[in-house]
């Protein structure tokens, strides 16, 4: 003990010099033990004895924030600032802890000047870089980090950040197969190629073909063989997500083989990582087997509002109109929302709440056999029938639980789950009954409770440089519909050689 006092002596005497004699340096030194506070105090004694010490105030603010006493490291920025106006290296260290605490635009207004300064172009373009990359401005962030890499190359946050745009804009090439059986019933198989390329590091335009063969018991056979183009894009100064596609079909049956498609989609971005926007799309039907010999084409408008928070929650809610050649309507509405109870970097588990309800003007429910000889009435006939050529629901009301749990279980994979179960569901069902004399064939309703359910297992594995693979299983079952699809992608992403192009630069 007495050894450790003696040896202790002399460094609590240098430390007492050096407060005296030089507080910075003392404050530095606590800083770099763990004491903030104690450096903290060191540093406002010295500002009340010397309120014109750079140094100091510039150190004072930095340890408040390290502190996080954020409002109190902002106001000894502000005061450095106007008491040093030359100091450079004090505005580019406040305009750090503005970018880092979100406040977007006064860091914008301090780093606007230290971009065209020589001393601090390279920092201040990697900010503002950062900046435009975190508010989903990729384009501009790219370009900000290519500038402050031509003015310092040994930028290192520059390059990483300027890579990590060139990585998820690089080109891409999909190859799927996906194959489905139907209760109608009918089985589908559809392989299709997509390739996609960013035209900026915002807009991306991608093609896709494919082939659909549909089959329904021994007699009947189609094939649907489609083509389409899609435009997506970000529109930062509008806060505006876009999505234009046109395509075309060829079927092979109808008088009409040939036939289009197109879809039109636009969000707007709101604070509170809110979006509200609505979608326009002409599309094909082939949801019955009566529509794999009648084409029907649908015309829908929707109404869109969604929620996606970093917190993990999540929501969408939907009103839209379906018109058929026929001139019908079919009138839906959807909402549901899923909080999260757990989240980690193993995975996350939310639970939450669906609701759906659509209706039809008019039905297309008829005899399923319409020419029968025997006569409505008599032990022969057969009441069966169906929805031709689509469906059209009737009071369509369902209330559901739904959920998602996805879990990281090693580099690169993913393995997600996600599934709803209707707490309640009613509809109006349809039948043919045999009435008066002579007997008459009429269609009646009645209210039918229903247990519509879905559960979907996705599993994706990141193979190789550039390569990932997607598995996919899914059941659902709706008041009309219940369908069983399997199916795999794979993707190959030109990332390595997009990075490599940056780390040439």
């Amino acid at each position: 003990l007495l050894i450790l006092l003696l040896a202790a002596g002399p460094a609590r005497a240098a430390y007492a010099q050096d407060t005296r004699t030089d507080p910075v340096r003392a404050a530095v030194q606590l800083r770099n033990t763990g004491d903030l506070a104690g450096a903290a105090r060191l540093l406002q004694n010295r500002l009340a004895e010397a309120p014109g010490d750079p140094q100091a105030i510039r150190l004072l603010a930095q340890t408040l924030y390290w502190l996080k006493q954020v409002d109190r490291a902002r106001s000894v920025y502000d005061t450095a600032v106007s008491r040093h106006p030359d100091n450079l290296d004090i505005r580019l260290e406040y305009a750090r802890m503005l970018v880092e605490t979100r406040h977007d635009e006064d860091a914008r207004r301090l780093l606007g000047p230290l971009a065209d300064a020589s001393e601090t172009a390279g920092r201040a373009h990697v900010l503002l870089g950062t900046l435009d990359y975190w508010e989903g401005r990729l384009t501009g962030a790219a370009n900000h980090f290519r500038t402050a890499l031509r003015a310092d190359s040994s930028l290192s946050e520059a390059r990483r950040q300027w890579r990590e745009i060139a990585e998820i804009t690089a080109p891409w090439i999909r190859i799927a197969g996906e194959a489905a059986h139907d209760d109608q019933p009918a089985t589908r198989i559809s392989p299709t190629l997509d390739l996609g390329v960013f035209l900026t590091p915002l807009w991306s335009l991608e093609g896709s073909a494919g082939n659909n063969w549909y089959r329904s018991g021994d007699s009947l056979s189609r094939t649907v063989q489609t083509g389409e183009l899609t435009l997506k894009g970000y529109t930062p100064g509008l806060a505006l997500e876009t999505v234009f596609s046109g395509g075309v079909f060829h079927r092979s049956f109808g008088a009409a083989n040939n036939d289009w498609t197109a879809t039109a989609e636009g969000r707007f971005r709101l604070p509170g990582h809110f979006t509200i926007g609505g979608r326009a799309s002409r599309k094909p039907y082939f949801y019955t087997t009566a529509s794999l010999t009648t084409p029907v084409l649908v015309r829908e408008v929707i109404g869109l509002a969604s929620l996606n928070a970093p917190a993990g929650w999540l929501g969408e809610a939907g009103v839209g109109r379906q018109t058929y050649p026929d001139g019908n309507t079919v009138t839906s509405g959807y909402a549901w929302l899923l909080a999260p109870i757990a989240k980690g970097p193993q995975g996350s588990f939310s639970l939450g709440y669906a609701f759906s309800a659509e209706n039809a003007r008019e039905s297309r429910f008829v005899l399923a056999d319409p020419s029968q000889t025997a006569q409505p009435g008599s032990a022969g006939f057969n009441l069966a029938g169906r929805y031709v050529p689509y469906y059209t629901p009737d009071h369509v009301v369902a209330h559901s639980a739904i959920g998602n749990i996805t879990l990281h279980p090693g580099h690169g994979v993913t393995i997600s789950g996600n599934g709803a179960w209707a707490i309640s569901a009613h509809e109006r069902a349809h039948s043919f009954v045999v009435s008066g004399a002579p007997p008459t064939l009429q269609v009646s309703t009645a209210r039918q409770t229903f247990t519509p359910w879905t559960a979907r297992l996705v599993a994706a594995q990141d193979v190789a440089s550039g390569w990932s693979i997607r598995a996919q299983i899914e059941h659902d079952r709706s008041a009309f519909y219940e369908v069983t699809t399997a199916g795999v992608t794979l993707v190959y992403r030109f990332a390595a050689a997009a990075a490599r192009r940056v780390d040439r630069f």
